[in-house]
């Protein structure tokens, strides 16, 4: 938008005659509709080629802001495979050691893999049961049944696997 002003400075004796002219001039005026259209033609020009260059910028600013995206992807992705591989190997000389403490202090690992208990217990059975009390007992008989011997039988007894 635009805003002009004008102003009419004359004497005193020709200002009548100064103002009707001034007056005339404004209400006669006349614009060169040519030149308009070319200027408005420039000026929508500029803004185009403005317009395309903070584009192009844009769209710099937005590959750089993937490539660096992708970038970290990519080594995130490559910590989590080297903290797995950790945690991996941390989890196999931790099963190795309590291997090895089991074998020194005679113990075995017994486990009901449907309830995902898991009991420590002295070696020695082929066979562990377990009630639901948390009382233990191992047999080496494999046709034992701690459920139909009418001796123990008021309890609920599962059989766990031996882990080692």
């Amino acid at each position: 938008w635009n805003f002009f002003g004008q102003y009419l400075q004359a004497t005193s004796a020709d200002f009548s005659e100064a103002k009707k002219a001034f007056l005339y001039g404004l209400e006669n005026t006349q614009y060169n509709q040519q030149w308009i259209a070319t200027r408005n033609q420039n000026d929508m020009n500029r803004a185009n080629v403005s317009y395309a260059a903070h584009q192009k910028r844009m769209a710099a600013i937005q590959a750089r802001g993937n490539a660096s995206m992708a970038l970290s992807k990519t080594y995130s992705e490559i910590s989590d495979i080297s903290h797995a591989g950790y945690l991996k190997r941390s989890n196999i000389n931790s099963a190795g050691h309590s291997k090895t403490i089991n074998t020194i202090a005679e113990n075995t690992v017994i486990a009901n893999h449907g309830t995902g208990e898991h009991y420590t217990v002295p070696s020695g059975s082929n066979y562990y049961w377990v009630n639901n009390r948390g009382e233990y007992f191992g047999t080496n008989n494999i046709n034992y049944d701690p459920r139909i011997d009418q001796q123990i039988n008021d309890s609920e007894w599962t059989k766990f696997e031996v882990e080692n």
